[in-house]
């Protein structure tokens, strides 16, 4: 089997170490900042803890999933790694934050990962980028051990992704978040929005989201939208996020 090291023991971590389970891929160690963090998630999969990086053994592969902003350095502490191939799990960063090992590469599932969390791995588009013929063959054998929806994704069209999927999840939830505290101080059980949300979502997969637009905005329905911003007269920040959809629902549909 190909011996993998890991830097880092977060979501990322726990779940790559998780998805390489049962694959032609060995994790043997895992460094962190934190060496209670690494040994926890050692423990959890049986395999090494290191409270250095210079404690690593030789590996084929070392993959780096830290915060996008600690990539470089870390990279930088590795030194020579000789023709390890060395991988970032980011979204976002630049395949070059891993110079100056020549064999790099980058290894970004799109999912939003929580330790723990049951995940169908093999279902999950997952995006790699290769800085040279040995390392595409290499990372790309990683994705397909973990997935059977890969993708090869310079960085300019994966940061593009990367920038989709925070505002598909991230914003996506935090308006749930939203709601979901207004329902509640109008004592308004949050569940019972819960079959137009599955159904929205559905639609936005199966058909055109823009032919799929509904409500107030795209009629312009103007009775309707005073009405929705005057209970909203309390609650400022819903009221801007709802001022700025029904603008752009109309701007949208009306160019």
């Amino acid at each position: 089997m190909a011996k993998i090291n890991i830097i880092g023991a977060g979501n990322v971590a726990w779940h790559i170490s998780n998805a390489l389970t049962n694959t032609d891929f060995e994790v043997q160690q895992i460094y962190s900042r934190s060496y209670a963090s690494a040994q926890q998630l050692a423990n959890t999969f049986g395999y090494q803890a290191v409270n250095a990086l210079a404690g690593f053994k030789e590996a084929k592969v070392i993959i780096i999933a830290v915060d996008d902003d600690q990539i470089e350095s870390v990279a930088k502490q590795l030194g020579n790694v000789a023709d390890t191939l060395v991988i970032h799990t980011s979204g976002s960063a630049s395949i070059d934050a891993l110079l100056p090992h020549q064999n790099r590469a980058v290894l970004w599932l799109i999912e939003s990962l929580r330790k723990g969390e049951k995940v169908t791995y093999n279902q999950i588009p997952t995006i790699v980028h290769y800085s040279n013929v040995y390392s595409n063959n290499l990372v790309y054998e990683i994705a397909k051990s973990i997935s059977n929806v890969v993708h090869i994704l310079a960085d300019t069209e994966r940061r593009a992704l990367h920038l989709g999927a925070v505002m598909a999840n991230n914003f996506t939830n935090h308006l749930f978040t939203l709601l979901k505290n207004f329902t509640a101080e109008k004592n308004i059980d949050f569940s019972l929005l819960h079959p137009i949300i599955n159904s929205t979502l559905h639609n936005a997969q199966q058909k055109d989201p823009f032919a799929m637009q509904t409500g107030p905005a795209i009629r312009s329905d103007k009775a309707t939208i005073d009405n929705h911003i005057n209970i909203l007269q309390q609650n400022q920040q819903l009221k801007e996020i709802y001022n700025a959809f029904t603008k752009s629902i109309q701007a949208t549909h009306n160019e």
